[in-house]
């Protein structure tokens, strides 16, 4: 090609582009995410599976770039990971895992997903619909999951007076679902850019401070991004109840992590 001079100062932005992207979706499951969007009349749940498949098919396209003949399409290995606080063996299920996206096969790619989040569904439910009637069966604390179950004849099940306590706390939560990212991104291709990005209503909590100093450290160590797509609404029934989105860590954590903080899902069906 033409070799050109280019001139760059202080005001020159400069983006590199990498051959091969890594990207690991966590699906914030929250019993927040239940509550419904009056103007929408949908809940905020449906609004995270359409902002992922949004996202999915947005970055299966080529990219055209200025001063560059054909157009830039990278290698795309992606994993989706729904997450929810609830303490079980089924609150949290990987999708699909390592999957290539491209143009050619984002749409069976979406089909698939789509079968697997209403299967993800159906468990998240039941397993909520059990904490309510007091039924722990598929709960299990931490003896239980490092045994497997085996000394169950003689170690006595604990006993939890509060069915909230199956419940993790908003922090909690919220550091478990970036851990289970930078876990899901350890089993994508090496010598790749790597990022993590959470689709949330952004009802989380503020870590401990020792907790959420070693995970910036982490993000950066390991030069991981961490963008955020949020599905809250102003009409939704949760901001009533003071389930208000915490947009300012989120902001703070993308922005030290050279991340993006999304005001809203792009709507790629209008680009052209």
């Amino acid at each position: 090609g033409e070799s050109c001079d280019y001139k760059v100062t202080t005001d020159t932005n400069i983006v590199f582009l990498a051959k091969k992207y890594n990207l690991v979706f966590v699906l914030d499951i929250s019993p927040s995410s239940a509550a419904p969007d009056l103007q929408c009349r949908t809940i905020l749940l449906e609004q995270i599976f359409d902002s992922l498949c949004n996202v999915i098919k947005g970055i299966a396209r080529p990219i055209h770039l200025p001063g560059y003949g054909d157009t830039f399409q990278p290698q795309l290995y992606i994993t989706v990971i729904a997450c929810s606080p609830l303490i079980s063996r089924s609150s949290s299920r990987v999708l699909i895992q390592g999957h290539v996206v491209n143009e050619s096969n984002v749409h069976s790619l979406l089909g698939l997903l789509k079968s697997k989040f209403c299967e993800y569904e159906v468990v998240a439910a039941e397993s909520m619909a059990g904490v309510l009637h007091g039924q722990f069966d598929d709960i299990q604390d931490d003896s239980g999951k490092m045994t497997g179950g085996i000394f169950e004849d003689i170690i006595e099940r604990p006993q939890y007076p509060d069915r909230m306590e199956y419940l993790m706390t908003a922090d909690v939560a919220f550091v478990k679902m970036i851990r289970y990212g930078m876990l899901g991104l350890q089993l994508l291709p090496e010598n790749s850019a790597s990022g993590i990005v959470m689709i949330t209503d952004g009802v989380v909590g503020v870590p401990e401070a020792s907790i959420f100093e070693s995970l910036m450290a982490q993000l950066r160590h390991n030069t991981i991004s961490c963008s955020f797509i949020p599905v809250s609404s102003q009409f939704s029934v949760g901001l009533r109840l003071g389930q208000v989105p915490y947009v300012h860590l989120l902001q703070f954590i993308a922005t030290a992590t050279l991340g993006a903080y999304f005001s809203k899902t792009p709507d790629v069906d209008s680009l052209t």
